[in-house]
């Protein structure tokens, strides 16, 4: 299922606007090319990029945070001491 701005009551210009500063640009009444732009939009989040984060503290919720592989997705390689 497509959705567009208007769906959410936004304009296609601002929605436009709003994504180029990914560094995509779309074309007015045709959209954006979307494996194109779901990278731009990564790329721009930072989540290609490998970031170090880390958790202080201890138990049991400190080591199944650790444990969890999602954080990888979005870049972040998890550390505890």
């Amino acid at each position: 299922m497509q959705h567009s701005g208007a769906d959410l009551g936004f304009e296609p210009s601002q929605i436009r606007k709003d994504l180029e500063v990914t560094g995509i640009v779309g074309k007015p009444k045709v959209g954006f090319a979307v494996p194109g732009a779901d990278r731009a939009i990564e790329h721009f989040l930072g989540w290609d990029r490998v970031k170090n984060a880390v958790l202080g503290g201890g138990g049991g919720a400190w080591a199944a945070l650790l444990g969890l592989k999602e954080f990888n997705r979005y870049g972040l390689r998890m550390w505890a001491f």
